[in-house]
């Protein structure tokens, strides 16, 4: 993070500090701190960008070597005292933000609210309306592309892993068996092949999407049940690294076997698409520009949008420590700019036939959309 420009933005809004309290799962705080926490914790970010974490006492020598900022078990602050006084976590916690900060503070969205209020009991505070903290996460650094371009591998190889399994499949009755273990292929076992193979890369992915026949229209339903010849199967795999924390995002869509003539030609409506998405990216264009195009695209080619089918969600997103972060790339005003790192998904969904969606994810740079996924896009395996 550039420290000059956190402490503008604190600058900007007349603030002593910017407050935290919150576990890593936050992609703020994890952002901040570079503290791996599963219970929540205090970070206090200075306008002299001095940075205090207060930490739970077991947890002061890993937050020490974790983090580069300064770390002091909350009962040096006298937490244990001011507990045994109040009985209260948040109004302790207050206190303590009010000892080390007594001026006007800027706190975020996510603040929890019995927090918020106990700290406006006796100072002002500011919510971060701006999501300041989000707008600066999404200008990735070399090292943050790097993470995020490993993960991108690691979920290419999941990808690989999944789609031979259906290319090899066994077909009896029109279901898919896995041609190893003479057993059913489902969405399950498939999504079960998937976490397996990433648990040992040491990533996760929960949510991944095995959706086939024509409940793939649902963009994000999971799948449930047997996987079938002759059908679309969407795979949408975002793993999050267990050390570092960064995603990726990718989206492919198969069939075993020749599908419905409207998927085929929904499959090459959807790769032109994208590719015509990602030749657009380029440093100061408006997200809501690659949104329309795509829109228009489809609208050309007879692919109309209305209700819950044809291209009924966002052009895709920032992917970082969160799957979905800034920039959206929808109707929004977003301009993008350069070390931004995108998901760019176009779909196409009809309730009577299923969906189709590719999905790449890359950095915006100053010569256009660098990839970092690099898995071939094929329909019919």
């Amino acid at each position: 993070m550039k420290q000059e420009t956190f402490a503008s933005i604190l600058k900007a809004h007349s603030c002593q500090a910017y407050v935290i309290y919150d576990t890593a799962a936050n992609p703020d705080m994890r952002y901040l701190t570079s503290f791996s926490i599963h219970d929540p914790v205090l970070y206090i970010h200075y306008a002299n960008n001095k940075r205090e974490l207060i930490v739970p006492e077991m947890e002061v020598a890993r937050a020490k070597y974790e983090t580069d900022h300064t770390v002091i078990s909350r009962n040096e602050l006298g937490y244990r005292e001011i507990f045994s006084e109040l009985r209260d976590q948040y109004k302790t916690i207050a206190r303590i933000i009010q000892s080390r900060c007594p001026g006007k503070i800027l706190i975020p969205q996510t603040m929890p609210a019995a927090l918020a209020f106990s700290l406006s009991d006796n100072q002002s505070i500011l919510v971060d309306a701006e999501q300041s903290v989000e707008k600066l996460r999404c200008i990735k650094s070399a090292e943050e592309c790097e993470y995020i371009t490993t993960s991108a591998q690691a979920a290419e190889v999941a990808m690989a892993r999944a789609i031979s399994l259906i290319q090899n499949a066994v077909v009896e009755e029109k279901m898919l068996y896995n041609a190893e273990t003479k057993t059913l292929l489902t969405s399950e076992s498939l999504r079960y092949e998937i976490y397996h193979l990433l648990l040992k890369l040491g990533y996760h992915a929960d949510g991944t999407i095995v959706a086939c026949g024509v409940n793939s229209a649902m963009p994000h339903w999971r799948g449930t049940g047997a996987l079938y010849a002759n059908q679309p199967i969407i795979i949408d795999i975002f793993p999050s690294s267990d050390v570092t924390g960064y995603y990726a995002d990718m989206t492919r869509t198969v069939s075993k076997g020749k599908p419905a003539q409207k998927i085929i030609e929904m499959y090459a409506a959807v790769s032109h698409a994208l590719h015509l998405a990602q030749d657009m990216v380029k440093p100061g264009i408006n997200a809501k520009e690659l949104y329309q195009a795509v829109l228009d695209f489809f609208t050309e080619q007879g692919f109309e949008t209305a209700g819950q089918s044809g291209f009924i969600h966002s052009l895709g997103h920032g992917v970082g420590l969160a799957v979905h972060e800034l920039p959206a790339l929808s109707l929004y005003d977003a301009s993008l700019q350069e070390n931004q790192v995108i998901a760019i998904e176009p779909g196409l969904y009809y309730p009577d036939v299923g969906g189709v969606r590719i999905e790449n994810i890359g950095r915006v740079t100053n010569t256009g959309f660098v990839s970092f996924t690099a898995y071939p896009e094929v329909l019919i395996v």
